[in-house]
């Protein structure tokens, strides 16, 4: 379970730094990441993913 929470917390780190998000919201996601292990990673990536897709529906 260790190790899927580091793994899955240093991937979800380094998308939140790669994404174009205020700083702010860059430090909250951080904080769930950290603060909540596993679900707070997994919550990031579904949500991140989510809106993604949302905003491509949305350009077409």
């Amino acid at each position: 379970m260790l190790i899927l929470w580091l793994v899955l917390a240093v991937l979800a780190i380094l998308r939140i730094r790669r994404q174009n998000l205020p700083e702010p919201q860059r430090v909250l996601w951080t904080l769930v990441v950290l603060a909540i292990p596993v679900l707070g990673a997994l919550a990031f990536f579904f949500l991140s993913s989510s809106a993604r897709y949302g905003k491509r529906e949305n350009e077409t």
